[in-house]
């Protein structure tokens, strides 16, 4: 049987180890392994395919934030580390696969979970809405309730049950090593790899040896285990090398691995399972109606059933009988009798009206249903025989799917053996997903409020309403207050800085020992020079001419009346940031120099810090007579209160502003229900033309990239004109690289140095916020363009030239917020261009674009001044009613 290809399977489980994950020396994560990993999650994420990860590193993590000494550990030891370890496990998954704007949803799965049926479908039925709302489901063994040894066998054997569970079509082991040898290859050069396994036979099972590592509790023997059981149940496996950076794609590029193939499919062997291994607890009578839908490949719906018998359980096996008694198949049903009983005979929207709580539609999912006897099912086979109950039609060797008229034989995403492998399927399914993923989003602030209980709900509009009063005060504050206020700020940021650097070591001793990404810790992270920094842009806004009341534009009509426009606060402004406890100030300073109240809604990672900001700015409004519901900041950590601030607090908000990676920003402009001033990412280029002076072009792109990498005014790609690249390529890729910047190049880059990576597709798109860029040739100024039409986020570009034409041409044809000609993209900042600070970069096309500031805070009305003119009357109408004034 000849390897498949990766493009093939659309529901993948990614199994990572410890000692993939997590360096033996250091005792942290390796980040920029882990950073390309989720790149190649993120690939298949976007082709559409359902992606789930396992991952081991719980133990290794916890271990090395406890500081706990190297070598064996006892039960209780290795349950505590476990505890915190997990925490930073499932951070670093939400982190790295939150910078490709994926949600990552964590599961604790045990081995009864995998055995135990009730506890077996809580975890599937989770597991398929998680993928539903295309999150990628993180699995970690539960080690802190180990109650004999804290290990499945190995996190291999979880993966398998993982993947059988979830009817995943292929588990890919990532290994240190790159798979099966028919000898041990340490120290044996005639060992060769096995490429392809069609069956687990004695003489493969005594090819695997046992390599534990001190982090990984997996050897290749259980890697081998773990595909007896994976093909049992229908899916593939491969064990592939996880040392190199992308390692699925290496694998789809045909990298050396050695793959394990089954015959069978998960759907089926699934439903031989329940059809023939479980022992029926009761039986569902339904009706004429509802056995012609079973037939046809539906759901068992409560409407159906006209009488129930036997004592069952959520997840027991049941039988399903027509009105004459004759069984119609069998499955697992998903409410217990007293529900089932309650629900029986009425339509699935009523079942939340009569159990109280959303339960499932389906008594019977379809995918927990084996019907019998019917071969126009694809694959199907009609076994009669005298099989106790079952009227001679149970089918108990080979399972039928819901063949070509009903779902696809696998559900539209999984091999059959048929020759259709339910291809017309997958679009219906995912027509179906996205229009109730439209539905979740424009409620996803009524579910959130809904979720979290009137207390918070209360306490978002009391905050709401304090703002918008305050709102109004503010819009007829003076100058003079706004900037007595504003001096005062800066005054007690600066007085109280020791305060602030120590609410952020905390955070960030908590960041850290969760597992945040240096990048994340670099945004987070205060020191005394940023602390006075904050202080003396709070000066700059009080220095700037203040908006408000400035009118921008005046005219006379022909009438007389004088038309001006001029400028307004926009009211309520409500910032929702992550990490970056300085947008406390800044953001307060520019809404309060606007005359705008703000509502501030920090990340849980810089409560502490955004807080003792917070009391600084309070201080200033106090001192200078203003209400302290100017400036209010969320008190509470809860992911709720974000959904009431989307919601616009029933007209209270006037704009959202979010600051934060590219999961928070998307979420924002998906679901907020007012305006939104925000970029999804900066993928920001710099183009070195042939005319660019070489010293002048290395000093722009060093500092383009490195002065700080996980800003959003980085530059993340490099543009070389092939023109006069003889002169410049080598000197530009050999400065980044020891300056300690990871270069991933196209085939002329590459050849500079053995040291520049290959660039994929995937690179001209990456917003990396690390020591990471591509490097890219393109035909002049023209190619430059075509690149960053193609792959830019409208956000900054920069040309270095001294060439005036191809700096007038690149400064108009690029259609970015910010373009600059022989200049740093790190100068996309609001402070570097005067504004003091900026409370955001837009790069949107409505009224603010660029660094928003405090001029950008504000809308215009307009101002008419007449001395008693009226609009002219015409037509018949009209002149009645002029005449009866007359």
């Amino acid at each position: 049987m000849s390897r498949p290809e990766l493009h093939q399977f659309r529901r993948i489980v990614v199994k990572v180890g410890s000692s993939l994950l997590v360096d033996s020396q250091a005792g942290e994560v390796r980040c920029a392994w882990l950073a390309a990993l989720a790149a190649d999650l993120a690939k298949l994420h976007q082709e559409g395919r359902d992606v789930l990860i396992v991952s081991s590193g719980s133990v290794a993590l916890g271990r090395s934030r406890l500081k706990l000494a190297r070598g064996p550990l006892k039960l209780e030891e290795s349950q505590a580390a476990a505890a915190v370890g997990q925490i930073a496990l499932a951070r670093i998954w939400s982190e790295v696969l939150g910078d490709h704007g994926i949600r990552a949803g964590q599961i604790l799965v045990t081995l009864q979970d995998t055995e135990e049926r009730r506890r077996y479908l809580n975890a599937r039925s989770t597991i398929a809405k998680l993928l539903e709302w295309r999150a990628i489901p993180v699995f970690n063994e539960n080690d802190t309730v180990a109650t004999t040894e804290i290990r499945y066998g190995d996190n291999d054997r979880l993966a398998a049950r993982v993947a059988t569970m979830a009817s995943a079509d292929l588990l890919v082991l990532l290994s240190d090593i790159d798979g099966l040898y028919d000898a041990p290859p340490k120290g044996n050069p005639n060992a060769r790899l096995v490429p392809v396994v069609e069956n687990v036979s004695a003489e493969i099972e005594g090819m695997a040896g046992d390599a534990d590592s001190e982090l990984s509790r997996g050897g290749m023997r259980t890697k081998v285990e773990a595909a007896k059981i994976a093909t049992t149940g229908g899916t593939h496996m491969v064990i592939a090398s996880g040392k190199i950076d992308h390692p699925l794609q290496a694998i789809a590029q045909g990298a050396p691995c050695t793959w394990f193939l089954t015959s069978a499919n998960p759907v089926t062997s699934r439903k031989r399972w329940i059809a023939g291994s479980l022992e029926p607890r009761g039986t569902l009578i339904i009706d004429a109606g509802a056995v012609t839908a079973l037939r046809g490949g539906a759901s068992l719906l409560p409407a159906g059933v006209i009488r129930i018998e036997g004592q069952f359980a959520r997840g027991d096996a049941v039988i399903v009988r027509g009105p004459d008694m004759r069984e119609i198949g069998r499955g697992l049903v998903a409410y217990d009798v007293e529900d089932a009983n309650r629900i029986r005979g009425h339509s699935s929207p009523d079942v939340a009206t009569i159990l109280g709580v959303r339960g499932r539609s389906e008594m019977v999912h379809r995918d927990d249903l084996v019907v019998s006897g019917w071969s126009r099912f694809c694959g199907a086979q009609r076994i009669t025989g005298d099989h106790k109950g079952s009227g001679g039609s149970l089918i108990t060797g080979a399972v039928s799917c819901y063949g070509h008229n009903g779902p696809g034989c696998c559900g539209g995403s999984l091999w059959c053996g048929s020759n259709h492998q339910g291809d017309a399927e997958p679009g219906r399914r995912s027509r179906k997903r996205d229009l109730r993923k439209r539905k979740l989003k424009a409620m996803a602030g009524v579910r959130e409020a809904r979720n979290t209980g009137v207390d918070l709900e209360t306490q978002m509009k009391d905050l709401g309403g304090r703002a918008a009063a305050a709102a109004r005060v503010l819009a007829l504050a003076t100058s003079e207050v706004k900037d007595r206020a504003l001096e005062a700020m800066a005054r007690a940021i600066r007085s109280r800085s020791e305060t602030i650097l120590a609410a952020n070591a905390e955070d960030v001793a908590a960041a850290r020992a969760g597992g945040a990404i240096p990048a994340f810790l670099d945004r987070l992270a205060l020191n005394p020079a940023r602390v006075a920094a904050m202080a003396d842009g709070i000066d700059v806004v009080r220095g700037i001419r203040d908006p408000v009341g400035v009118v921008t534009e005046s005219w006379q009509r022909p009438n007389g009346m004088t038309i001006e426009r001029v400028r307004v606060p926009l009211g309520v402004v409500a910032v929702i940031f992550e990490s970056r406890p300085n947008v406390t100030a800044d953001a307060g300073a520019l809404c309060l120099k606007s005359g705008n109240a703000v509502i501030l809604r920090g990340g849980s990672d810089s409560l502490r810090s955004c807080a003792a900001i917070h009391n600084c700015l309070v201080q200033g409004l106090r001192e200078a007579g203003l209400p302290e519901a100017a400036i209010t900041l969320v008190p509470t950590a809860d992911r709720a209160a974000v959904g009431f601030l989307l919601s616009g607090l029933n007209g209270m908000i006037d704009v959202v502003v979010p600051r934060g990676g590219k999961s928070l920003v998307a979420r924002v402009e998906q679901e907020a229900r007012v305006p939104v001033f925000a970029h999804l990412e900066g993928i920001n280029h710099v183009y070195v033309d042939a005319s660019a002076d070489p010293e002048m072009a290395k000093a722009i792109v060093l500092n383009a990239k490195m002065r700080r990498t996980g800003i959003c005014g980085a530059a993340e790609t490099l543009l070389v004109d092939s023109a006069g690249a003889a002169t410049t390529l080598e000197s530009l890729v050999l400065m980044l690289l020891e300056a300690g910047c990871e270069v991933r190049g196209d085939a002329v880059v590459q050849g500079v140095d053995a040291r520049v990576k290959a660039a994929t597709e995937a690179d001209w798109d990456c917003e990396y916020l690390d020591a990471i860029i591509s490097v890219k040739m393109v035909d002049g100024v023209s190619g430059a363009i075509a690149h960053i039409q193609d792959h830019g986020s409208h956000h900054t570009d920069a040309i270095v030239t001294a060439d005036a034409a191809a700096a007038r041409k690149f400064l108009d044809e690029v259609d970015s917020a910010i373009v600059l000609h022989n200049a740093s993209t790190q100068f996309a900042d609001g402070g570097e261009f005067g504004f003091g600070a900026e409370i955001g970069i837009a790069t949107g096309r409505f009224h603010a674009r660029g660094p928003v500031g405090a001029e950008q805070l504000t809308t215009f009305k307009y101002r008419v001044h007449g001395s008693g003119q009226t609009r002219p009357w015409a037509g018949a109408r009209c002149h009645r009613m002029r005449a009866a004034c007359a």
